[in-house]
This record gives structure tokens, C-alpha cells and sequence, in this order.
């Protein structure tokens, strides 16, 4: 074919990952221990605004208990080596992170992507979870939101250099404070599907009605202060845990067997109180108790909890 009659054509398109459940919740001044709740042992990537912010939300989640490390810009290339090899081979379960933590990162089973702070644009936000659940099971990217956090990155971004790639000459102009602006509107909007919000941003159509529990639509923000609240728990008391339920929860984590739980609480009829809450499922997780009576004897459970809930642990 004559080369001055080929055409160039152009072909774009969306993968819409159904394993992937997209939350925004309302950050609280408890965001470390709410985050150590919410994905318990699960591989995880924390996303912060700074380096200080990886440094101290990791500390707070070591003090917590977990198995995490902090990645970013301002550490010596060796350390920042060292910390990528640990969580690539499982030796750290949770990695808190600034933007600079994602090129030649590809670990398939990354259950959680949590934004400890609001993601300075929505392709940076849409990028960052596209790190989640890259086995095709199941995976949640949880965006912790606060007023608080939209102004300090407003505040931030112009006047100190510590974004990792993101720092004051990357937005000060117009358009990129217009794309923080996006942000903080995806997140608090109340009406709608995210989901969709989120493809028309890149200029594609998505059919909110096959979202389904792909992401918390229309929900308020989260303003209790102790526990998550999403699509499962914002419900009425006597609504069913259904089997789709539980497949939009990773297998290992503590909202996995609350789950689990919580059904078979149900099947009883017994009220929400005779299930076991999250700290006593992390008890339990931790504590790995080899028999009914181990489990019976841990501090707030006893033996009618541990004859119903025992079934439900495992450990090999």
C-alpha cells in the first residue's frame, strides 16, 4: 500500500476491574488505628500527602501492631530498596507511601489501596488503585477524606517540595488547583455513581447501574469517630448479608470474618451484639487460639461465643 494513503487510527478504551471496590470515608482523627482495623494482616499500599505524614502514619501503624514500612523520596536509595524488597517478598504486609512509590511496582495481590489523605488530581488517584488487586480477586481502595486535608494540600503544594514528584512547580497553575478541586468533588458528592464520575474524567462512558457494590454510591461520609461504615454496615438492622456481600471482601481480613459472623448471628437470630466485633476478631487472628476452650477463655468472648464463632478460624 502506498504509504501516503495508510491511516493512523487511534484506538482508546476503558477495562472496567469489578474486583476492585472504590470507598470514600471520613477521616477522623483516629485514621491509624481505623486503618490497622480495616485491613488486618492484608497486603496494603497507604498513599500519604508527605514524607512526614508516610513517616508518622507509619509509625503510629507499627505501634498498632502492623507489619509496616515507609517508602519515599527523602530516603537513601539503599533504604529505599531495602524497604521495596521486604514488602515485594512478604515481610511487610502494609507499605505507607508517598506518589514516589509505584514505578516497577507490580505485587498482584495488593488487597487494599488506602489514601490516608486526598490524591492531588483524580489521575493520580485512578492510577494509585489501579495497584490493587491485579490477580483479579477481590480488593478495596479505600479514600480517607477530611475538609482539613483538602486545604492543607491547598497550602502545601505552593510552598513546600515534599510531594515526591508533586511539588509546588507541578501545580501551581490554575488547571492542577482545578484538579484538586475535582477531587474534593468526587469525594463529597452524595448523588450518583463515583465510579462514573471517574470515567467521564478520561472521557469514557460507564453504566452506573452495573456498578452495583463497586463502590459506596451516594453514601454520606463517615463521621463516627470508632468504626467504618460502608455499603454492608450503613444498611438497616435486619438486612441480609448476602453471598455478593461477602465476594467484595478480601478472604484474610478482619471484615471478612466479621462477615462471615455476623451471617451466622443472623441465621440465629440473635441481636448484633452477640456477634463478635472487629477488635475481637483481630484478637482472635492474633492470638490463633488451637482450640474452643483457648478461644473461650480470651477476654470477651467466653464459651457461648466460642461454641458459635470457633468454626469460623482456621489456622494452618
Amino acid at each position: 500500500m502506498d504509504s501516503r494513503h495508510r491511516q493512523m487510527v487511534l484506538v482508546q478504551q476503558v477495562t472496567d476491574r469489578k474486583n476492585l471496590r472504590m470507598e470514600v470515608v471520613r477521616k477522623t482523627s483516629q485514621a491509624a488505628t481505623w486503618i490497622a482495623n480495616r485491613v488486618g494482616k492484608a497486603t496494603t499500599i497507604v498513599y500519604c500527602m508527605t514524607r512526614k505524614e508516610a513517616e508518622d502514619t507509619c509509625l503510629a501503624l507499627v505501634r498498632a501492631g502492623c507489619h509496616a514500612g515507609v517508602y519515599h523520596g527523602g530516603l537513601p536509595r539503599k533504604r529505599r530498596e531495602f524497604v521495596r524488597k521486604q514488602w515485594m517478598m512478604g515481610q511487610l504486609t502494609i507499605i505507607c507511601a508517598t506518589s514516589a512509590f509505584g514505578m516497577g511496582i507490580d505485587r498482584a495481590d495488593v488487597r487494599f489501596v488506602v489514601h490516608h489523605s486526598i490524591p492531588l488530581s483524580l489521575s493520580a488517584y485512578s492510577q494509585q488503585i489501579g495497584r490493587s488487586g491485579r490477580d483479579g480477586k477481590p480488593a478495596v481502595c479505600v479514600l480517607l477524606y477530611s475538609e482539613a486535608d483538602k486545604g492543607r494540600a491547598d497550602t502545601l503544594t505552593t510552598e513546600r517540595p515534599d510531594f515526591d514528584g508533586m511539588g509546588s512547580a507541578a501545580i501551581s497553575n490554575g488547571s492542577s488547583r482545578g484538579e484538586l478541586d475535582e477531587v474534593a468533588a468526587f469525594c463529597e458528592m452524595t448523588a450518583g455513581c463515583r465510579k462514573e464520575l471517574l470515567y467521564s474524567h478520561f472521557g469514557f462512558h460507564f453504566d452506573s447501574t452495573s456498578c452495583v457494590k463497586n463502590c459506596n454510591c451516594g453514601e454520606a461520609l463517615d463521621v463516627a469517630e470508632e468504626v467504618w461504615r460502608d455499603e454492608w454496615n450503613a444498611k438497616e438492622e435486619n438486612s441480609k448479608t448476602t453471598k455478593d456481600d461477602e465476594d467484595c471482601v478480601p478472604k484474610g481480613t478482619i471484615e471478612y470474618q466479621y462477615q462471615k459472623i455476623l451471617a451466622e448471628s443472623k441465621r440465629l437470630k440473635l441481636p448484633k451484639r452477640e456477634a463478635l466485633s472487629r477488635r475481637l476478631i483481630r484478637d482472635v487472628l492474633e492470638a490463633k487460639p488451637a482450640t474452643e476452650e483457648e478461644m473461650a477463655s480470651m477476654r470477651g468472648i467466653g464459651p457461648a461465643k466460642a461454641d458459635r464463632y470457633f468454626q469460623f478460624f482456621r489456622f494452618d
